[in-house]
């Protein structure tokens, strides 16, 4: 058979898509709205639903190997790092699970949801909180190692790169951080809520506001390099 594409949707169902045809090979029904985007780990597909579950899902077999039930929806999408997966929810709380057997790792709390996706760069878990803080938490205790405080909630989904994190808030703002001590280099101001989340290529981020612009800053220094609406 030909490979496939992992859709989730808010009609509560995963479907499994034929990548050449467009036609459907199979669906997964959960109870509630799946709008986080699924991550493979070995034959296992790995995604969160409105349900409150995290569920590790055998796509050959098409059955569940494992659910974790979190206390709130899960809007976050899965980041998966070697045997782990990092996820948030609505609960406050970021999660790490055994990729492969859904046992709790660990958690850590913050005080309002996480729909941030989770990202890993060396021994630290990066992520937003609409609690208004970004977070730096330690991938093997789940220890906070720093946390900043913008205005606004963060639902961007950091990126990191040579050292350095970035990430938007919805106080209008593009952070950049030390990705180890949390240190703010540089913030960039755009006209409305960054609820995009930055991608750094060659030293540039680029990065969308709901101002209706898409902008390209320089990553060392902040400065606008361009602007697009």
């Amino acid at each position: 058979s030909g490979r496939a594409l992992y859709i989730g949707s808010y009609d509560n169902n995963l479907y499994a898509v034929d990548a050449a045809k467009g036609t459907m090979l199979w669906k997964f029904a959960t109870d509630g709205g799946i709008c986080g985007t699924p991550r493979m780990h070995d034959k296992l597909l790995i995604f969160g639903s409105e349900d409150h579950t995290v569920y590790g899902l055998d796509v050959k077999e098409k059955r569940v190997r494992w659910r974790y039930a979190t206390g709130s929806p899960v809007r976050s999408s899965p980041c998966v790092d070697g045997d782990r997966v990092y996820i948030g929810s609505d609960d406050g709380h970021l999660y790490a699970l055994n990729a492969t057997t859904g046992q709790e790792i660990w958690k850590m709390k913050t005080w309002m949801p996480i729909r941030s996706t989770p990202v890993v760069a060396g021994p630290l878990v990066y992520v937003g909180s609409e609690d208004t803080h970004m977070y730096a938490v330690d991938v093997q205790t789940g220890a906070m190692k720093w946390k900043f405080q913008t205005l606004r909630g963060v639902t961007s989904s950091p990126a990191t790169d040579d050292g350095f994190v970035y990430v938007g808030s919805m106080d209008s703002h593009v952070y950049a951080f030390d990705a180890e001590m949390g240190w703010l280099i540089w913030k960039f101001k755009t006209g409305h809520y960054v609820v995009s989340s930055p991608r750094v290529k060659d030293g540039v981020i680029v990065v969308g506001s709901v101002d209706g612009h898409v902008y390209a800053i320089e990553a060392k220094s902040g400065r606008q390099l361009w602007k697009f609406n």
